[in-house]
């Protein structure tokens, strides 16, 4: 997986074109879940 980062924040989540598995797609999770990495109500500690 590859992320797209702008101002030190996630913007993108790409899988090279070239990988066996899934030609290049991600789920869709993995697609559309970056906005989750830097949201200000995820839990950073258990």
């Amino acid at each position: 997986m590859e992320a797209s980062i702008k101002d030190k924040k996630v913007i993108a989540i790409d899988t090279p074109k070239e990988t066996e598995v899934n030609a290049g797609h991600t789920c869709i999770k993995g697609r559309y879940a970056f906005g989750f990495y830097d949201h200000p109500d995820r839990l950073k500690t258990p």
